[in-house]
Formats: C-alpha cells, structure tokens, sequence
C-alpha cells in the first residue's frame, strides 16, 4: 500500500481530496488531501465533511453517532455557516477536528496515517 509524502496532508476545502485512491502526495511539492487516512486508535478510516465544523467539544458518543451517521451533516453535532464554509471537518471514531489552513498529518497528534 502507499503512502503519502510526510503522511499526507490534511486542509480545509480549498485542498483537492482525490477520489482515486492511486492519488496521493508523492512529494514535498504535491498539494493533494490524504484521501484514505485511517485511526488505529479506534481502528477506523477518518471521514471528512466540507464546510463543517464540530459545536463544541463532542463526547464520545457523539462522536461515534457522527462517525456512524449517514448524514452527519444533520446532526445537532455539527454546523455550517459563513465563517465555516472553507473549513473541513475530519473525524473518526475517537477523534474530530475542523482545519481551515494546511498542514502535514505527520505534524498532528491525532496518531492518523
């Protein structure tokens, strides 16, 4: 299986998620979303929403409800509006988080690859 550049990277909705998995950050000056990042912590593939962002801090039924969710963007959990339109929200099972910028997922702590 292969793996992204610096373990790939994570961003809000202006960074490209491809939807072939054979696409990935290759190199130090690739600029493509992760597209199959994963969680061993909970064992489980992180899911992203465009333009989302947790209401608060979630507990960990909330969490597993928006993981599990057909619809997450439904839930009472979650929100849009103006100030989160260019945010992504990533969540797996034991972890959310909202990015607006850029960053290497190596350069996290949520223990994703």
């Amino acid at each position: 299986m292969s793996r992204c550049f610096d373990g790939g990277y994570i961003g809000g909705t202006h960074l490209a998620i491809p939807d072939d998995l054979a696409r990935f950050r290759k190199d130090f000056n690739d600029r493509v979303g992760c597209n199959r990042l994963h969680c061993p912590t909970c064992d489980s593939f992180v899911r992203h929403l465009d333009g989302y962002r947790a209401s608060g801090a979630l507990d960990a039924a909330a969490k597993q409800a928006l993981y599990d969710s057909a619809a997450p963007e439904s839930l009472p959990s979650v929100y849009r509006d103006e100030a989160t339109r260019e945010g992504r929200l990533y969540f797996c099972r034991c972890t959310v988080h909202t990015e607006f910028g850029l960053q290497t997922v190596d350069s996290t702590d949520y223990g994703w690859s």
